[in-house]
């Protein structure tokens, strides 16, 4: 039969309100959906113990919708959301954006709660991107899901090439043919020919030159020159009416290094004054050689040491003022002499020369060059000897002691001549002295 009240309990046992037939459940009396309700079918009031509650289980995982934007470096890339998942609307708790490059290897890039978007970089370009994104559905489940993008990041296309348009084309203005005037007829020119460049080379003093120009001038064949004489930078000009000229140099040009040139320039006119040019003349270093100073011919004495003489021998050189010499080290046959670059030079003899004999000498000569190699000079060193006294040596001195009968004394003397290595006693016999 049909009770006429259905009686509630919750899972605990303890009896709940009675509510009619078709009262529906409420809030209050279904508060958490772990409780168990059962109902007194037969209404005698009893309620059997409750069963245990009913396990919760996972209804299945939702579906991530694809990452939505597009696939280019510096766009924007959005997570989609979850659907159709059986326990409810779910809320993702993680995200998860990913590189994966062409040969699988994935790089992770961006994580959190808050990183449902992500801006694709220039690093990505040619990589897929993965979204993985972990959830908890209402029943209190986790998940997680993944979505990749549908092809890799491009890159930025360069912005287009800018679209010149050319000018347009003005519209010619019409050609007017101007009319032609005929010039009255006028006389040619005065023409000025002749030597109007010469060459000299400079020399050891003053130096000359000399040439000759023409006037030719149809409107008047008697034309003439104005005369001219006049100071140049490195001489004098002279020219006649006719056009003879001669060049002279203020003084010598011995400065100019040889291949060195140097320009004079000078205006010359007709006498009217209606034509000029102008006559060029260079002049041109020579290689003049250097000066040195002649040192003569230096005498030394030997002695029982070694010698040694020093010196300075000038050198001048017109084309360089700061002439200066060779340097040189050079051993002779009695001794070296060292030469600086500016002149100064030392001679030192090869130890003591004791072996010249009185009246002789001995003479070493050394070749003094410039640095340029235009001049050279011989110095010339003379030693002469002196009369080294010879030294006698061994028993000069013999004691003996005197007795009844004659004695004999005998020794050995030794002489030496460093002027004569072959010196030798005088000999002698039966020579007396005040006791033998």
């Amino acid at each position: 039969t049909t009770p006429a009240a259905y009686l509630l309990s919750r899972f605990d046992g303890t009896t709940g309100s009675a509510l009619s037939l078709n009262t529906p459940l409420t809030a209050a009396t279904t508060a958490a959906s772990e409780k168990l309700f059962q109902l007194d079918l037969n209404g005698d009031g009893v309620i059997p113990a409750p069963d245990a509650p009913a396990p919760r289980l996972d209804g299945g995982t939702g579906i991530l919708s694809p990452i939505a934007g597009e696939l280019l470096e510096g766009s924007i890339l959005r997570a989609g959301s979850i659907s159709a998942d059986p326990d409810g609307a779910a809320t993702i708790t993680v995200y998860a954006w990913s590189r994966v490059a062409a040969n699988g290897t994935e790089t992770p890039l961006l994580s959190g709660a808050s990183a449902a978007s992500y801006a694709p970089t220039a690093a990505d370009v040619g990589s897929r991107l993965r979204l993985q994104v972990s959830y908890t559905d209402p029943q209190g489940f986790t998940a997680t899901l993944a979505a990749l993008t549908t092809g890799p990041i491009a890159a930025v296309p360069p912005p287009p090439a800018p679209v010149v348009t050319p000018p347009p084309i003005p519209t010619p203005a019409p050609v007017v043919t101007p009319p032609v005037i005929t010039p009255p007829s006028r006389p040619a020119p005065a023409v000025i020919s002749g030597d109007l460049t010469a060459e000299m080379v400079e020399a050891n003093g003053v130096s000359s030159i000399s040439g000759a120009l023409h006037l030719q001038d149809p409107a008047n064949p008697a034309a003439a020159f104005t005369p001219l004489a006049t100071a140049g930078t490195y001489g004098w000009l002279q020219l006649n009416a006719q056009g003879a000229w001669s060049y002279t140099t203020s003084s010598w040009l011995d400065g100019l290094a040889a291949g060195e040139r140097v320009r004079e320039r000078f205006e010359v006119r007709s006498a009217d004054g209606a034509t000029s040019q102008t006559l060029t003349i260079w002049i041109k270093g020579s290689d003049d050689p250097a000066t040195i100073a002649d040192p003569g011919r230096l005498e030394l004495r030997e002695t029982n040491s070694p010698l040694s003489l020093a010196g300075t021998v000038a050198i001048g050189d017109p084309d360089a003022p700061g002439a200066v010499f060779q340097p040189l080290r050079q051993d002779g046959a009695f001794g070296t002499l060292e030469l600086a670059a500016n002149g100064s030079w030392t001679y030192r003899s090869n130890g003591n020369l004791d072996r010249l004999a009185a009246g002789e000498t001995v003479i070493d000569r050394f070749n003094l060059a410039a640095a340029d190699g235009s001049a050279t000079r011989l110095l010339t060193i003379a030693i002469s000897g002196t009369d080294d006294r010879p030294v006698i040596s061994g028993a000069l001195s013999v004691a003996i002691r005197a007795g009844s009968e004659a004695i004999t004394a005998t020794g050995r003397l030794s002489i030496a001549d460093a002027d004569n290595p072959s010196a030798a006693f005088d000999m002698f016999e039966g020579r007396s002295g005040s006791y033998g």
